[in-house]
């Protein structure tokens, strides 16, 4: 009986072994991204591993958005200066849904090991809007944007108006956020604030004005003032 618990505790010990010997591997690297903020074109991204002992203590990634695989000489589209594990990245005015490559360097820690890996990860992104840059744009479908304003010290009245042209049928949605003014859809006058969604025809424009008189007179330098969305579905 003792030689065969002996034995047993021996079985169990090395089978103990093996498995804290498999564990000591990491799991896969994922790229994780946190809200988008439309406004800005920004957002933010966190590498990780499905490891629970795998501690992902820094990352140097480069990525593109054009399915091309990513190169350590880029000097564009890179957080190479940055050595942790989250940073925040571009998103392109015309990328609205797509794979992202991403070739990152990693440093983890494993039961008290440091170690370094370079791997290629690839993350699907998705989203409706992007700044509206210009005064007319067309409007196609789920590919929308989004509109911010602010203000400063000077006693400045700012106005301006983006007339957008819809390209097909389908339903417009606005979401008007904060401090726009008026919105007129074929030169009728909808709303002065709020959101509002209805069924739209080819041809359709909409006009969004925003008005504003006031500054800041302490505090800080710079503050939004309007913000608003819209979107074609």
């Amino acid at each position: 009986m003792k030689k065969r618990t002996i034995l047993q505790m021996c079985i169990s010990i090395l089978f103990i072994g093996f498995l804290a010997g498999c564990n000591m591997q990491p799991g896969a690297f994922t790229i994780n991204f946190g809200n988008y903020d439309p406004f800005t074109e920004k957002v933010w991204v966190t590498v990780s591993n499905d490891n629970s002992n795998c501690n992902v203590r820094s990352a140097e990634c480069y990525w593109t958005f054009d399915g091309s695989t990513p190169s350590s000489s880029q000097t564009q589209n890179t957080n190479k200066n940055e050595a942790d594990k989250d940073f925040l990245m571009d998103i392109p005015s015309d990328f609205y849904d797509g794979n992202i490559k991403f070739l990152c360097t990693i440093t983890y820690s494993m039961m008290g090991k440091k170690e370094t890996v370079t791997t290629n990860i690839t993350k699907h992104f998705k989203t409706k809007y992007h700044q509206a840059s210009d005064n007319n744009l067309n409007l196609v479908k789920n590919k929308g944007f989004a509109k911010s304003y602010s203000i400063g010290t000077n006693p400045v009245h700012q106005t301006n108006t983006i007339t957008y042209t819809v390209t097909e049928n389908g339903t417009l949605t606005i979401n008007i956020i904060s401090g726009v003014g008026s919105i007129s859809i074929n030169d009728e006058l909808i709303t002065d604030g709020g959101v509002y969604s209805g069924a739209v025809s080819s041809g359709t424009t909409i006009s969004i004005k925003y008005d504003n008189a006031t500054y800041i007179t302490s505090g800080a330098s710079s503050i939004i003032s309007a913000q608003y969305t819209i979107v074609l579905e």
